[in-house]
């Protein structure tokens, strides 16, 4: 408990378990079409524009939603020419319409 690498390392953890934590709560209360485009803006930002979706069955499961919803509103938002999609592959159009979302509006 003396050494100050070891409690630097116990604080950055405890930070992030406490930062995911604290997402996981706040994302809890958000709309199903707030929680897919969150999830898709993340993941553009990680793996690109083309995005290869695994099981949408595991993914709606994560997002707390329901596989129909997750499809609708996938269809939506390619509706909408945010995103195309086929199969499992996922482009995105307008990151920048995914990125920004309003919390006001669901509070």
């Amino acid at each position: 408990f003396n050494d100050p690498a070891f409690l630097c390392f116990i604080c950055s953890h405890l930070s992030q378990k406490l930062y995911a934590s604290t997402q996981l709560l706040t994302n809890a209360t958000l709309p199903a079409f707030i929680k897919v485009r969150k999830y898709l803006a993340i993941r553009a930002e990680m793996d690109g524009r083309m995005i290869h979706l695994e099981k949408r069955d595991s993914i709606a499961a994560m997002l707390g939603i329901s596989t129909r919803q997750l499809n609708r509103i996938l269809k939506d938002l390619s509706d909408l020419n945010i995103i195309q999609f086929k199969n499992k592959t996922l482009k995105v159009l307008d990151s920048d319409y995914l990125a920004e979302i309003e919390p006001i509006g669901f509070l």
